[in-house]
């Protein structure tokens, strides 16, 4: 065959294409007769997949086979989050064991612009003429609350905490008074095989649903059930260790809850072992309603050191 050095002038073009029989280069299978000086490095499909980038042409025209492809793999595309390149199932719907979304956002998580929540409320300042306190190894908010003479929830307001906030070793939180020795008693556990049923709940006026009794729990759970109070009313949900015969008040909501969450609780608050959940109606006297209280005991677990957070303090 003919070398580029060695092309005719145009007017010569009939010689300068190689005839059906021509022995040309060994490797040119090309599947078309266009004259090319690299048909060395021809691709070795007849099906062209490649459309080289063109800034300010139009898209060279494909088959409509193509064209529907590729729409079909830009729908899906579009459905996939752009950081995972696995199927949309990766993606699912979060299980019925999830936080309900609609408290998600009391949960310490990290947000697309990198900011923590603290656990503080917004637009609160702690109390000013309180001590201010270091938080030791075995303390909980419930152990300073009774140490400090103190309701729970008076701490935690105190302190601009939200219901869920735990706290850890070594920050600074504000007291009241200086902590006395508290009567904590030691945590109980349930002997291996030990059942324990539900007190009260025998009205749908105030019935927990949700974990049922003697569930092990850890971290923040969410409490489901029934509390349909009467208009002007409220519904309060307490807790007691079981070594203790008195009832802390945790949280309370004047809107009634149907088979719905009725609080999320962080177990850490309150320390581990045999726990009794008390959920009461409350009246428009602020009288809590006879027989609408259900209580339901479950136990909690102690949490790893390893995996506390560390103080934001």
């Amino acid at each position: 065959g003919a070398t580029a050095s060695e092309l005719p002038q145009p007017a010569d073009t009939p010689t300068a294409l190689p005839s059906a029989t021509d022995t040309f280069a060994p490797t040119a299978t090309a599947p078309t007769a266009t004259v090319t000086t690299e048909a060395a490095t021809a691709p070795p499909s007849p099906t062209v997949t490649t459309i080289p980038p063109a800034a300010s042409d139009a898209p060279p025209a494909l088959a409509s086979a193509d064209i529907t492809a590729s729409a079909e793999a830009t729908k899906a595309a579009a459905s996939l989050t752009p950081t995972s390149s696995a199927s949309a199932t990766a993606t699912a719907t979060p299980s019925a064991t999830d936080l309900p979304p609609i408290f998600a956002y009391l949960i310490a998580t990290p947000t697309a612009f990198g900011y923590v929540d603290n656990g503080m409320e917004s637009d609160c300042e702690p109390q000013s003429d309180w001590l201010p306190y270091t938080v030791q190894e075995d303390d909980t908010l419930l152990s300073l609350a009774l140490a400090a003479d103190i309701a729970l929830i008076e701490l935690r307001e105190g302190n601009c905490f939200n219901p869920i906030r735990s706290i850890f070793p070594g920050e600074q939180l504000m007291l009241p008074r200086r902590p006395q020795s508290a009567d904590m008693g030691a945590p109980v556990f349930p002997a291996a095989g030990e059942r324990m049923t539900a007190v009260g709940c025998e009205s749908e006026l105030a019935s927990i649903h949700a974990p049922p009794a003697m569930t092990e729990l850890k971290g923040i759970f969410a409490l489901i059930g029934n509390a349909m109070m009467p208009e002007g009313g409220s519904y309060r949900l307490s807790l007691r260790p079981a070594w203790s015969d008195r009832y802390t008040d945790y949280l309370e909501f004047d809107s009634p809850v149907e088979d719905d969450v009725l609080g999320l609780i962080n177990v850490e608050i309150f320390g581990p072992g045999l726990h009794w959940l008390r959920l009461s109606l409350i009246d428009d006297t602020d009288e809590i309603i006879q027989e609408s209280f259900c209580e339901q005991p479950v136990v909690f677990a102690a949490p790893q050191a390893a995996s506390r957070p560390r103080s934001t303090s």
